[in-house]
């Protein structure tokens, strides 16, 4: 586990990079989801360590990998509410019209 101690050292680095990918509100969260993917990825036996260091491109990568994952869901999430609010007042514009019609000749 001395990859992950080396890890935890940089943890404001950590945050400032997934910052810089335009996720202030989630930076933290991403961060930490990132550390249980490096004790998963080290409990497989993989190695992460470059040279006497941790692999700096490898996380920055997931890190962005992650970001990049959770804006596209974000970006789904907000299309398919709106989508539905849309129809949703369509099919009320609809029913309000077919009442009027019988009321107003």
């Amino acid at each position: 586990m001395n990859v992950l101690k080396k890890l935890t050292d940089k943890h404001k680095d950590w945050i400032a990079i997934v910052k810089s990918f335009g996720v202030d509100d989630y930076a933290e969260d991403l961060v930490q989801e990132m550390y249980l993917r490096v004790i998963k990825y080290l409990r497989n036996g993989k190695d992460l360590s470059y040279g006497d260091d941790i692999n700096y491109y490898y996380i920055y990568m997931m890190l962005r990998h992650m970001t990049t994952n959770l804006q596209i869901k974000k970006s789904k999430f907000n299309v398919k509410t709106h989508w539905c609010l849309f129809s949703y007042l369509v099919y009320i514009v609809i029913y309000i019209y077919n009442i009027l019609k019988y009321i107003i000749p």
